[in-house]
């Protein structure tokens, strides 16, 4: 039998044990009522700038509202009016090939990128889609009784159920609700009020000052241009410096968000023996050597998972900063087999120190072995 347990950390282990990181997009320059929805399940809530999006994510634009998306390769995907998208794919393969899919359900979006050659990056609307190979200016429309797509500048895929063909700069398709087998192309592209300001933002994006000093960065660079300036230190090279008044301290204006996506990386140990308590020690030593180098803080729980013969999951979780114990048991759907974890409480209660807070059976999904 092969025992499996683990210990939930949050902090980032070298890329040698480490999963492919997730691609995080980035809220920059918004305006009006934004809303984003993270995950399926989670109720809408307002945007806040630099908030962290995810694969799955879904953003709306009230009528009236703007909002500004930076991608980590450097893109940007912006909506105004009434809108509404998905990141539908935002990935990151293990070759290093970066996967996008951006789709627009209804509104009007632009997009300004240059993926790399290997990455693949694609808009997607009602009836149409557009595949993105070289440095380009995209113009979107979802509207109620048809789909456009202009291209401002460069050249696109243009694809569709009635044709495939590449639409060059100054070219503009549309594809009616009515009869989406058939497609319309138009040699010149009707300007929209909303123009403008998506021009103003790209050329805000492309000479923004903090470039030439942090190369490797992709997002944030026009909001380090607006509230600090760069110097030179003799010690530490280049510097940014923020804008603020005198007797500022860091930290103390604003509050801390958890995101779930980002804070914790589980430490994997398993056994093919039978030997618990050989277990329960390499356990121990892994909490006491973290606790020693100054983690101890850090470290959120250690958890055992166990499986019994009619394939129930269980899973004996230690909260390592209270040192007390209990039980999860997942079923499918993202349920809790409630009865289960009461059942295991009343067994071990005697032998273990038991969690007496209910409110702390935190759920630990998709941890290893469960």
């Amino acid at each position: 039998m092969k025992t499996l347990a683990c210990c939930l950390l949050s902090v980032t282990l070298p890329a040698a044990f480490a999963a492919t990181p997730a691609r995080v997009a980035r809220v920059g320059e918004l305006e009006g009522k934004v809303e984003v929805q993270l995950h399926p399940a989670d109720p809408w809530r307002p945007v806040t700038r630099n908030l962290p999006l995810i694969e799955s994510a879904w953003v709306r634009t009230a009528p009236g509202a703007r909002l500004e998306m930076e991608l980590d390769d450097g893109s940007a995907f912006r909506l105004t009016g009434d809108a509404l998208c998905e990141l539908s794919d935002y990935t990151r393969l293990s070759t290093g090939q970066r996967v996008t899919v951006l789709s627009l359900d209804h509104g009007v979006a632009y997009f300004t990128g240059e993926p790399d050659r290997r990455d693949a990056l694609i808009l997607v609307l009602p009836g149409a889609q557009a595949t993105v190979r070289a440095g380009t200016r995209v113009r979107l429309e979802a509207r109620d009784d048809a789909t456009q797509i202009a291209v401002l500048e460069g050249k696109v895929r243009f694809s569709s159920p009635g044709a495939e063909m590449d639409l060059a700069e100054g070219e503009m398709t549309r594809v009616e609700k009515a009869s989406p087998t058939r497609f319309f192309l138009y040699r010149e592209i009707a300007p929209l009020d909303t123009d403008g300001w998506n021009e103003q933002r790209d050329k805000a994006l492309a000479t923004s000052g903090s470039a030439r000093h942090l190369p490797g960065l992709r997002y944030g660079l026009v909001d380090l241009d607006a509230n600090g300036s760069w110097t030179v230190s003799n010690d530490f090279g280049a510097v940014w410096k923020p804008k603020v008044a005198p007797g500022w301290t860091p930290y103390r204006n604003g509050q801390w968000i958890w995101y779930d996506e980002f804070g914790f990386t589980w430490v994997v140990l398993s056994d093919d023996s039978v030997d618990a308590a050989g277990l329960v020690t390499a356990l121990h030593a892994v909490n006491s050597s973290l606790a020693d180098s100054g983690f101890g803080s850090m470290l959120l729980c250690t958890l055992i998972a166990l499986r019994d013969p009619k394939g129930r999951s269980l899973a004996l979780v230690y909260l390592f900063k209270r040192g007390t114990f209990y039980p999860f048991a997942p079923i499918a759907g993202k349920q809790r087999d409630n009865l289960l974890e009461l059942q295991v409480r009343d067994s071990l209660g005697a032998d273990l120190p038991i969690e007496a807070d209910l409110t702390r059976w935190f759920a630990v999904w998709g941890a290893p072995g469960l």
